[in-house]
């Protein structure tokens, strides 16, 4: 993991049914060795690339104006990833905003719309603005555009796309 060009960290994880662990490096850590039992199922493991995010939103059914809550492993509780690699547990409210029609620079898609919630008690670095975000709605669930406000003012779009 680089930010802004300066190495902040590497490492991997193993997911077993019972623990999850972890091996990493990073200047501000050293060589880190971690185990965690993982107390039942977990929902997934959010790497903190947006198109993950959709993802990990497309592996669920759900009806318009459901509210889950997502228990999810996280490889840093930095809003952006932005930390040498740890185990982090995260539970996230999701929120299946309905189906809509977006064009985006790749074209025009039938999406499901979703939004992330975090009121800070997720186990993230404190709240995070309200994220949402637009997935294809077929079986590939590609993200086609997501953005977060307050703060974080970012914004994430599909330009191309090729089948």
């Amino acid at each position: 993991l680089t930010v802004d060009d300066r190495f902040m960290g590497s490492g991997w994880f193993r997911f077993t049914q019972d623990f999850v662990e972890c091996e990493s490096y990073g200047p501000t850590i050293g060589r880190l060795s971690q185990r965690m039992p993982l107390n039942g199922p977990i929902d997934g493991m959010g790497t903190h690339p947006v198109v993950a995010d959709g993802y990990l939103l497309s592996l669920f059914d759900w009806v318009e104006g459901e509210k889950k809550k997502l228990r999810v492993m996280l490889p840093s509780p930095d809003h952006r990833g932005a930390t040498p690699p740890i185990i982090a547990e995260v539970n996230i409210d999701a929120v299946f905003l309905g189906r809509e029609t977006v064009t985006v620079k790749a074209g025009t898609f039938a999406t499901k719309h979703f939004q992330f919630i975090d009121d800070g008690s997720s186990g993230m670095a404190g709240q995070h603005p309200p994220y949402d975000v637009w997935i294809t709605d077929d079986a590939d669930a590609i993200m086609l555009q997501g953005g977060v406000g307050g703060y974080m003012q970012t914004w994430y779009e599909l330009i191309a796309l090729d089948r």
